[in-house]
């Protein structure tokens, strides 16, 4: 937490940046990033080219704070100084003597993801200056850079985003990061992300549905918000939503209105900028990978355990978010805004099929997208002036990756989400099934896996009493073929659920280990997201032990079924007469049951009023 912030977006930590190219995080967790990209690159130097300089920037501040970095030459740091000239910038000096030093006395400048933006404001800022070094800058190469914004933004900000599973990064840490951090703020869908003269996506980011936890919103902001001034409404503490704990990450949290016109201000700098005839745009967008494309509110239930039993609840309503996700883009960042400059002689469009190259390659998103090696002929291609061959992976016509079928999982509980097969394991902290991912939004897990011959087998382990809800949606790219939901199911601290996924179906059943003793406590189906009353069914003869009973919530065609092996007295706030199935001996235990909660019950009333 020493990176956080404070309102105006200003560190309030002593936080620096170096100067020296080893500054530059080239790889993480084992994952290059930009490590090949640099050594390819430095490799030219003095034939090809008379220099490369990877420019070490802090990522967190403001974009125009960013032009006034100064070099404290005795230290080597660079920090923040409000008195800086744009020419006695450590951006400007360092791009001045790369030009100076230059063969042809020109400069490409390749940018990858925000570093785009930084570039985009210094560019904007020597045009507003008419200073003659805007004419030196030949090429500029956005690689995956969010000219307009991304919906990722919009949901790490309201429920924050794990990094490796939390394990580096938790999502209450993204979360207060992000909310007071200014890059936060300009990653955000800008005016130009649902209308330019570029690409423009036509999708809401935020979607409420009817409910009664969301009613309030829809009657304030409509169906479903499709405007930088609305999202931005929504996302302010002036909306006068209540702000959440840090812990609470399901309520969406609330943000400084201050930044968010730092946001603004920023987009219109970026977007009054126009590429001049002596600079050559080339905007490179991976595709073909699943992307956050919006959050969806909605009204769900959780069980309140109402007795003495496990699966005994009183089902009470609870705010819901749904992260829903594309395929238009490369896990970070969305295709139309990496690609939002208008398409000119000068301003060229490159689509990356990530998907494809992952079907047999090493996985390749967002943050490694300079490891792929058509990304890096390309861009050698541009710097060195020279006419870009046939790539594999790389058009310059937009590209509708060919995605296979995926099954999606999002859970919403406290238990732990993973995916085994023969091909690998997906979960928290490893990824080694082909084409699959793992995030982690707020408290919702979320994978991706395509659905192959090769059986899979979901594992949940709990780690808190409580209850989960598990969506499962069948897609083909991105349209919906069936969605699979197990609703308010009860969870402990030990409780194991599995699920084959060989043939998911409506009638696939989970079946819960409650206590984790290695058997088999119950299972349950596919529900309606709100569980309707609970009644007791006969056993098939045969089908369980003496004393064991099944009680079933019903629904149109299924029903959510839990196996006991201890006879039900109260389930759901519903009294059950199970008189007629159960012998004189079961009757007995039914009713001590009940008496037992009652008195369970009557215990807890007098203990509030001697308090």
């Amino acid at each position: 937490m020493r990176l956080k912030t404070d309102f105006r977006g200003r560190s309030i930590n002593d936080i620096y940046t170096g100067e020296n190219d080893g500054d530059v995080i080239d790889e993480t967790l084992g994952l290059n990033l930009y490590k090949t990209f640099i050594s390819e690159m430095s490799a030219l130097k003095g034939a090809e080219i008379a220099d490369f300089h990877p420019y070490a920037y802090d990522w967190q501040l403001r974009l125009d704070d960013l032009l006034k970095m100064r070099l404290k030459e005795d230290t080597g740091k660079l920090y923040y100084d409000p008195t800086t000239p744009l020419k006695e910038g450590h951006l400007y000096t360092t791009v001045e003597q790369l030009i100076e030093d230059s063969y042809s006395g020109k400069l490409t400048i390749v940018a990858h993801s925000n570093g785009g933006l930084l570039a985009k404001t210094f560019l904007s800022a020597l045009q507003a200056a008419d200073d003659p070094m805007l004419e030196k800058i030949d090429n500029l190469v956005l690689v995956g850079s969010p000219q307009v914004g991304t919906p990722d933004a919009v949901s790490s900000m309201l429920h924050g985003s794990s990094i490796a599973g939390g394990f580096l990064v938790t999502a209450q840490t993204s979360r207060t990061l992000l909310n007071t951090a200014p890059f936060g703020h300009h990653l955000l869908p800008n005016e130009l992300y649902f209308d330019s003269a570029g690409v423009t996506t036509k999708s809401p980011v935020v979607i409420f549905e009817p409910g009664l936890t969301t009613d309030v919103w829809r009657l304030e902001y409509g169906e479903s918000i499709s405007d930088a001034a609305t999202l931005h409404d929504f996302l302010s503490k002036t909306s006068g939503r209540t702000k959440p704990t840090i812990e609470d990450l399901d309520t969406p949290e609330v943000v400084d209105p201050f930044l968010l016109t730092y946001a603004d201000t920023i987009a219109d700098v970026q977007a009054d900028w126009t590429p001049p005839p002596s600079t050559t745009v080339h905007q490179i967008a991976g595709t073909g990978v699943s992307i956050v494309s919006s959050v969806t509110y909605s009204t769900g239930s959780e069980c309140v355990s109402s007795g003495l039993w496990w699966w005994q609840c009183n089902y009470e309503p609870v705010l819901k978010h749904t992260i829903n996700h594309t395929y238009d883009g490369d896990e970070t960042v969305v295709v139309p805004s990496a690609l939002a400059t208008k398409e000119e002689e000068n301003v060229k469009r490159w689509w990356v099929d990530l998907g494809e190259n992952n079907k047999a390659n090493f996985n390749i998103t967002h943050k490694n997208i300079l490891e792929l090696g058509d990304v890096k002929k390309l861009i050698k291609d541009v710097v060195m002036g020279k006419s870009t061959t046939t790539l594999e992976f790389i058009s310059k016509n937009k590209i509708i990756t060919d995605v296979d079928t995926q099954l999606e999982f999002q859970l919403h509980s406290p238990l732990d989400m993973m995916i085994e097969s023969s091909l690998g394991v997906v979960s928290s902290t490893t990824v080694s099934i082909p084409g699959a991912t793992y995030r982690r939004y707020g408290e919702v897990q979320y994978i991706s896996l395509p659905v192959q011959s090769e059986p899979y087998e979901l594992v949940l382990r709990g780690y808190e009493v409580g209850s989960f809800t598990l969506d499962i949606i069948k897609r083909d790219g991105d349209t919906t073929i069936d969605t699979y939901s197990y609703t308010a199911v009860p969870t402990g601290t030990s409780t194991l659920v599995t699920l084959p996924l060989a043939e998911l179906s409506m009638s696939s059943t989970l079946d819960i280990d409650y206590d984790g003793d290695g058997t088999i406590d119950g299972v349950v189906k596919v529900a309606e997201n709100t569980p309707s009353a609970i009644e007791v069914i006969a056993p098939a003869e045969g089908e369980m032990d003496e004393g064991e009973m099944v009680i079933e919530t019903k629904r149109s065609t299924t029903g959510t079924r839990i196996r006991a092996s201890t006879p039900a007295g109260e389930v759901a706030g519903i009294s059950i007469d199970a008189n007629e199935l159960l012998s004189e001996e079961d009757r007995y235990i039914a009713e001590m049951m009940i008496l037992l909660s009652e008195l369970q019950v009557l215990l807890s009333e007098l203990e509030k009023m001697y308090d």
